[in-house]
């Protein structure tokens, strides 16, 4: 009941702000669901120069709080394909909170650090907000936003199997998701895999990303893709889904007609992997 209370109030305050501010045109989403997290976000406010994420918490504003709403902008970055090109800011409306500065000059990146304010203050952090953020040359239009697809990356499972079926990373990231990220850091593994062969070398790459951002995929990739001919095995020390994942193989070859064999998967004290046979050159993680 508390919280629903807050969250009340944090829209109330949020009618006000956009009165405040003049915004006869922008539109409020209330309760926008982000398939890939399970989750919703309290309330999305599309104006006609940024795009505000807003969390609502009635307990005092803390890290975790924060991290929250920022990866919920993370995802709308990631997985909105209205979100392109538009600033995102995440706002944390608390009971108690400890505010910081907004610059007017600030350089802003296409997620910018999460705030946090109160519900009375919420008006003017907004309003200095947008005083930072250059008139864009087309405004953001609130209904395009809602009707532009949200394309998270598809999971473990259904990626291996795409790729097990001869598919890419460009051929997943155009059917299923839409950063262009993905298939950059796929590119940049493929570079790395022909140097070190080339020089006769052993490389480590680290990928770095929000769960759920398609890391494993790329990895997957890596595996399905020029390195099958050396083979490539992926490692890992979670042994259920990687009979999850051999399960799912087996049977997505046998609905293809190929009946092909996957090897047993070798468990150890420290991880596991399906090593490469002539007719499954893939391990999981």
């Amino acid at each position: 009941m508390e919280q629903n209370e807050a969250w009340a109030r944090a829209i109330e305050a949020l009618q006000a702000a956009v009165t405040a501010n003049g915004g006869a045109g922008w539109t409020i989403a209330v309760a926008y669901d982000l398939v890939r997290l399970e989750r919703r976000i309290d309330a999305v406010l599309l104006s006609d120069r940024a795009i505000f994420v807003l969390e609502c918490k009635s307990r005092a504003a803390d890290r975790a709080a924060l991290r929250q709403v920022e990866d919920y902008a993370l995802d709308l970055r990631d997985f909105q394909a209205g979100s392109r090109s538009h600033p995102i800011v995440p706002i944390l409306v608390a009971g108690e909170v400890t505010p910081r500065a907004v610059q007017r000059s600030l350089p802003w990146p296409d997620v910018a650090e999460p705030f946090a304010t109160t519900h009375h203050g919420l008006s003017l952090l907004i309003s200095e907000i947008l005083a930072g953020i250059p008139a864009p040359e087309i405004p953001l239009d609130g209904e395009a936003w809602l009707a532009a697809p949200y394309r998270p990356v598809p999971t473990i499972i259904e990626a291996a199997t795409m790729l097990y079926a001869r598919h890419g990373v460009a051929e997943i990231a155009k059917a299923r998701a839409d950063p262009a990220n993905l298939t950059r850091t796929a590119s940049a593994i493929d570079r790395a895999i022909e140097q070190a062969r080339r020089d006769r070398a052993r490389t480590v790459v680290f990928i770095t990303g929000i769960p759920g951002s398609g890391k494993t995929l790329c990895g997957l990739n890596a595996v399905f893709g020029r390195a099958r001919a050396d083979g490539a095995a992926f490692l890992s020390g979670n042994v259920p889904l990687i009979t999850v994942l051999r399960a799912a193989l087996a049977r997505d070859a046998a609905a293809r007609g190929a009946a092909r064999g996957v090897s047993p998967a070798r468990a150890g004290r420290r991880g596991a992997t399906m090593p490469p046979t002539s007719s499954t050159p893939i391990a999981c993680c």
